[in-house]
């Protein structure tokens, strides 16, 4: 159970063709990936193996052959100097001296000269054999002036013809003979280039002793062409190579074609051979082997080069007569595996039939498997359309067929249901009809009370601007009255004289009574300037008016009955608009502080606007304590939009409060003395405008309120609940 409650967790990213599928494959491809992996490393560990035994194998066959190849000089050497020991051979008879040498040559067809250099005057004889030249008898001797003389050898070992000579040769001088005289035993010399043939040489060099007085030294040569020939025979692989060299690194000889000696005849390094293979190896055992003086062991390793991987085997080979040098085997890995290769084609070619046939079979056996899923499924989407009449065949009796008769029997249930649930979503649809007319009344009256919380506060206001000149107008018309009555009264008096005057019938003492009360009435009027008070009154009378109007103009300003209207107006003249009426509210709580900038018209509705910037506005009168309050007003613009900022230095807005202060109904006033839809409506309306209004507060230093509008106001509907504040 714990397999199907793994799977059953896993999510349903794919058709149910590719999970019935998919498994079948990738058990198959792990199954032949993994015996193909195997396979290979199993064949790449028998071909390390195969190419270790093969690299010993060859190895100990040149060991073997080099064991030989010093086996014949050191015999020959050997077998001269018991000649000598036993004077059976001497510088008596030189001639027998050569014959002997001469006889014993021609036995040992890789042996190039054999020879005795005398210590005490430096004589020399010899014997030598060159491929495609005659035997030669050599000498040279102190009578001679120790010029060395080469002689043609006869049939029986004896001088025939002067074939060459040499001059001042004296044996003593020699490198094979001091390096035997330095190390007093059977010796070898370095490797050189022959006089005659320029052939690389080594020759075997054995002092002779008559107690411990050095006699003479007899030398043998032997070319190490013998070594490469043997080392060409010997097949390592298809095309491998092989070498031996000096622990100095001086090539002794090997497989390649290419010459071991440079331009002059002189020996060169290994890794100066014209040889890409070999050449190859010599540097890298260089490098692993500090310099080939750290190898103390048969050694194998794995290297690079040129992107070809080869096995490589270095083995040290010393004798006891002073030769100390390395045998390398190297073998291309590519033809080790070229059969490995081949069984990874095959075993490919095998997956890949077996992935086909494992797919064929997957294909069909899905398909048995989802055509009745697939024709389930579409028969619910047209349920799902409301196709109800949909009837799957039910004549399979296996879990398909089940599944078929559930669904059939859940098609009529739902055809059922479906037609219960219509009516009942019908009579929840008018409910909800209902129920959304009364919400919508409820709207309206709270924004309606909102709206009227604003405009009363803004009556009161206007209402007690309006008192202020309106009662000053007053009090200027009574004393206007008061000054006229007293100038129509004077001008009875001076209608009443005149008649006097005129009539001709009132005597003298009425009438000089009657001039005098008429004067006294002229200077009291006069004294008391009454023109000039009366034309100060009704300048004063004048301006009161003035104001009265101008607040009037403020107020059609602020409310601008025509709300539906669009118009471009400026920032500026909105706001004085709005401080006016909120003057008689301002002025006893908080100093107002204008810092205007120049701003371009803005397209939009000024009495929305001018709501908006009420509702900041006495939002941050409210907030500040009375008499010490600042409303700082900022407006500024830029390419595209004109910013307003309201800040005041009041408590501040809590944090755990502030994202929520523009969401319908939420208030911190006391119950009754406000509804939550201030900055609501105000957000909503500048939203409705393009723009936006963002909030900064910090509690203990004031809150900062900022509107930003573009100047282009863009379209929004005809009716909307904040376009309409009454």
């Amino acid at each position: 159970m714990q397999p199907l409650n793994v799977l059953s967790r896993i999510p349903s990213r794919f058709s149910l063709r590719v999970t019935l599928i998919a498994p079948f494959l990738v058990i198959i491809f792990i199954a032949v990936t993994l015996t193909g992996f195997l396979s290979l490393r199993h064949g790449e560990q028998a071909v390390n193996q195969l190419a270790s035994q093969l690299r010993a194998e060859i190895t100990a066959r040149i060991a073997d052959r080099l064991q030989s190849f010093i086996a014949e000089p050191q015999w020959l050497n050997q077998n001269h100097a018991y000649a000598l020991q036993l004077n059976e051979i001497g510088l008596e008879d030189s001639t027998l001296l050569e014959r002997h040498f001469w006889q014993y040559i021609q036995a040992f067809p890789a042996v190039y000269s054999s020879y005795y250099g005398h210590e005490e005057n430096g004589q020399f004889h010899g014997a030598n054999q060159y491929p495609n030249l005659p035997l030669q008898i050599t000498r040279a001797t102190p009578e001679d002036n120790r010029t060395m003389y080469k002689f043609k050898a006869d049939e029986d070992g004896f001088e025939s013809e002067e074939l060459s000579t040499r001059p001042h040769y004296d044996p003593r001088e020699r490198p094979w003979y001091q390096v035997a005289k330095a190390r007093k035993k059977p010796t070898w010399s370095e490797i050189y280039a022959d006089f005659s043939t320029k052939a690389l040489m080594i020759t075997a060099a054995h002092p002779i002793y008559r107690g411990d007085e050095l006699q003479g030294v007899l030398g043998v040569d032997v070319t190490l062409s013998n070594i490469s020939d043997f080392l060409r025979q010997l097949k390592a692989g298809k095309s491998g190579k092989t070498f031996v060299m000096e622990r100095g690194g001086l090539l002794v000889a090997s497989s390649s074609d290419s010459p071991p000696y440079d331009a002059d005849n002189n020996p060169i390094l290994a890794t100066a051979l014209n040889d890409t293979m070999i050449q190859a190896a010599a540097e890298f055992l260089m490098i692993h082997t500090k310099a080939f003086q750290h190898v103390d062991h048969s050694t194998q390793f794995e290297f690079t080069h040129d992107q070809e991987t080869y096995y490589l085997q270095i083995t040290p080979w010393e004798t006891d007569s002073g030769l100390d040098w390395l045998i390398a085997v190297v073998l291309p890995k590519a033809e080790f595996m070229e059969q490995i290769h081949a069984n990874m084609i095959n075993t490919l070619i095998l997956m890949l039939i077996f992935l086909s046939v494992a797919v064929m079979v997957g294909v069909l056996s899905s398909r048995w498997v989802t055509k009745p899923l697939r024709d389930l499924n579409a028969a619910a989407d047209r349920i799902a359309k409301g196709e109800w009449d949909q009837h799957l065949p039910t004549a399979r009796t296996d879990e398909i067929g089940d599944l078929a008769r559930t669904f059939n029997t859940m098609g009529e249930q739902l055809r059922a249901h479906f037609a219960t649930l219509e009516q009942r979503v019908a009579e929840r649809t008018r409910e909800l009809a209902t129920a959304y007319k009364r919400l919508k009344s409820s709207q309206t009256q709270l924004v309606q009370s909102e709206k009227m919380a604003s405009l009363g506060q803004m009556v009161a206001g206007v209402a007690h601007e309006i008192n202020t000149p309106l009662g000053y107008v007053k009090n200027n018309v009574s004393m206007t009255q008061r000054l006229l009555k007293q100038a129509e009264n004077l001008l009875q008096q001076y209608r009443e004289l005149v008649e006097l005057l005129l009539s001709g019938e009132t005597d003298e003492n009425t009438l000089q009574a009657k001039i005098a009360e008429v004067l006294e009435l002229a200077n009291e009027f006069f004294e008391e300037d009454t023109f000039a008070e009366t034309d100060q009154l009704l300048k004063d009378t004048l301006y009161g008016i003035e104001q009265i109007s101008e607040l009037v103009v403020n107020l059609r300003n602020f409310s601008r009955l025509d709300q539906a209207r669009i118009a471009d107006v400026n920032m500026n003249e909105n706001l004085d608009s709005v401080l006016t009426i909120a003057h008689n509210m301002l002025k006893h709580r908080v100093e107002v502080i204008k810092e205007y900038g120049e701003l371009p018209p803005v397209s939009c509705s000024p009495s929305q606007l001018n709501q908006v910037f009420l509702n900041l506005i006495t939002n941050a009168s409210q907030a500040v304590t009375p008499g010490n309050g600042k409303v700082i007003i900022k407006t500024s613009a830029d390419n595209d939009h004109v910013y307003v900022s309201i800040q005041d230095n009041g408590c501040g807005i809590p944090k755990e409060i502030l994202n929520k202060i523009f969401d319908p109904f939420f208030t911190t006033k006391p119950v009754g003395e406000g509804t939550g839809l201030g900055l609501s409506i105000s957000h909503q309306i500048v939203h409705q405008h393009g723009g936006k209004i963002k909030v900064a507060s910090q509690q203990g230093k004031g809150t900062r309120f900022t509107v930003s509008l573009p100047r282009q106001r863009p379209k929004i509907p005809a009716t909307s609940t904040a376009a309409n504040p009454a």
